[in-house]
């Protein structure tokens, strides 16, 4: 492919989904010509509901996902060294406001557990 289009290329992350019962669901981003784009995104949703349904909202779901630019595909990849980073952030965002220390832990401690689900 990267003879044929011209550009670089490279796979970060891939998963292979399954169910039993329900849909797959997928969505390309920039895509170029069918199956060929920028940004691919798979969702499985498991369910005996009507398949077409399902699939419009797989592709809803799996949009957003391609939206976020999520940095891990489960909590437990993320990198420890972007969780600090995050963690600095927010504590130097929490100084500036003047809140006492043990505040701040706090409110660190609250808005990092919140963040970590948004970055995977």
């Amino acid at each position: 492919m990267v003879g044929t289009i011209g550009e670089n290329m490279n796979v970060r992350r891939s998963e292979k989904l399954t169910v039993e019962n329900g849909i797959v669901a997928s969505y390309i981003h920039n895509q170029v010509v069918e199956g060929l784009g920028k940004i691919g995104v798979l969702v499985a949703l498991e369910s005996t509901g009507d398949t077409a349904k399902l699939d419009a909202l797989g592709r809803q779901l799996a949009m957003h996902v391609a939206a976020t630019n999520p940095l891990a595909a489960n909590i437990d990849d993320l990198d420890p060294a972007e969780i600090e980073r995050e963690r600095a952030v927010l504590i130097a965002e929490a100084k500036e406001s003047g809140k006492p220390d043990e505040i701040i832990e706090k409110m660190v401690e609250g808005v990092c557990a919140n963040s970590m689900k948004k970055l995977y």
